[in-house]
């Protein structure tokens, strides 16, 4: 088990003052963030970043864990970055509105005019691409996409033209990361230049942004790097970030993200008109409702990075969390988060499972497998806990989910067994998967 650690930090926006109770404005409370935090920390359920800013100022800032682990463990610090994964949609989406603005683009243009080949192009407008309203299939959700890298541009867009769209055109909604990476380039197209200048040009140094960049490959020394939970933290093969430009390829940190959403809502990079239009129509932004009141920003995952930036504009509220070890649900985290803000009752979570007994986890050790499938799966217990280990995976911890069921922690599987018929169930996305015991 890794030595924890738990610090405040400081950020640009922070100068070079801790951040304190005695310097929070409106009420927060430090102590219950703190508690909650360290709670997350002391638990193994999370490792990260947390910046809180109002009007412009940061109120909060703290961090957990550690940016790398190893021999010589790594501490994070303001400059610590992240892979912020959709977040980058933000970004994307930014300097669409910008050329816009310019006149240099519509967003009732047509994707034939920058990239012919994929299905339906001459009916896909910008728009449409903006709002995941496209119909583009989003190979990266298929098992047999190439994310190890690298992988060219010209690569990655022949494996989107070959997927079947989802639907017709504007027919409904569905989260596309491949209609992003076309947005990039269009953007390219565009302005003649990569996207990795644009963001360069049109957003960082506009606004400042020191820290943040588009990742060219699996990460370098100054990059935190991706761990999961289970017997003890493991760290994660990295995504090669070619096959993801202008859909999830952006590096970060807490502060550059904090800077970037007041910079935006603060008319610093669009106008109000397609700031409203964004908002409203939700391209390249997401909604939140928190306490009968709309907030605005972005999620985004990667490996097991997670990061969200959220802004409610009615408080002027900025509130970023970056982790490189998503166990505990990032939501629950900044619901968390949002009930202390908002001064409402929240009870922080013990972590502690009611306990099983061993010999009842004993009927539920073995090997799992379905005819024909290669992989199987191995339950084991283990100091009055479940584990289940995929074949040629690392394995994954499980907790109480109901009788006879148990999720793996900080996800959405859930495992069901029948111990009569001596099977397993898998449940995840509604799709269930039965396999018999060895």
């Amino acid at each position: 088990m890794v030595t924890r650690m738990v610090t405040r930090i400081v950020t640009a926006a922070a100068a070079s003052v801790l951040v304190n109770a005695a310097c929070l404005g409106q009420g927060v409370d430090a102590a219950k963030l703190d508690r909650f935090f360290e709670r997350l920390c002391e638990k193994n359920k999370a490792m990260g970043m947390v910046e809180i800013a109002r009007n412009g100022s940061v109120e909060y800032g703290k961090a957990i864990g550690y940016a790398r682990l190893g021999e010589r463990k790594q501490p994070w610090t303001a400059e610590t970055r992240f892979r912020i994964g959709s977040v980058t949609k933000m970004f994307t989406a930014v300097i669409v509105f910008q050329l816009v603005e310019e006149k240099k683009l519509a967003l009732t243009q047509t994707l034939d005019r920058f990239v012919p080949r994929i299905a339906n192009a001459e009916r896909i407008t910008i728009e449409q691409m903006l709002s995941h309203r496209s119909g583009i299939h989003d190979v990266f959700e298929d098992s047999g996409f190439r994310k190890a890298g690298p992988i060219s541009r010209e690569e990655l867009i022949e494996a989107i033209a070959k997927g079947a769209p989802d639907f017709e055109p504007g027919a409904k909604t569905a989260y596309s990361n491949a209609g992003y990476v076309l947005l990039a380039t269009v953007i390219e197209n565009v302005t003649g230049k990569s996207y990795a200048e644009v963001v360069e040009q049109r957003v960082c140094s506009k606004i400042g942004l020191k820290n943040t960049y588009l990742g060219t490959g699996n990460g370098d020394a100054a990059e935190s790097v991706s761990y999961r939970f289970s017997r003890d933290w493991e760290e994660q093969p990295g995504t090669h970030l070619s096959v993801a430009v202008g859909a999830g390829a952006l590096i970060s940190t807490p502060g550059d993200l904090l800077a970037f959403v007041q910079a935006l809502f603060e008319g610093r990079l669009v106008s109000r008109t397609s700031l409203d239009q964004m908002t409203t129509n939700e391209m390249g932004i997401e909604a939140f409702s928190r306490d009968g009141r709309t907030s605005y920003g972005h999620t985004g995952g990667i490996e097991n990075f997670g990061s969200w930036v959220e802004y409610q504009p009615q408080e002027k509220l900025a509130v970023v969390y970056a982790t490189n070890a998503k166990v505990y649900p990032v939501s629950d985290i900044l619901k968390g988060v949002f009930s202390i803000l908002a001064g409402q009752a929240f009870e922080i979570p013990s972590f502690d499972a009611a306990p099983v007994a061993a010999d009842v986890l004993a009927r539920y050790v073995g090997v799992y497998a379905k005819p024909g499938a290669p992989v199987k799966f191995k339950i084991t217990s283990e100091n009055g806990k479940l584990f289940a280990e995929m074949t040629g995976k690392s394995a994954q911890a499980l907790v109480p989910a109901g009788e006879n069921a148990f999720k793996v922690e900080g996800g959405e599987v859930v495992l069901r067994f029948d111990i009569d018929k001596r099977q397993m169930t898998i449940v995840r996305n509604g799709q269930e998967r039965v396999l018999n015991k060895e």
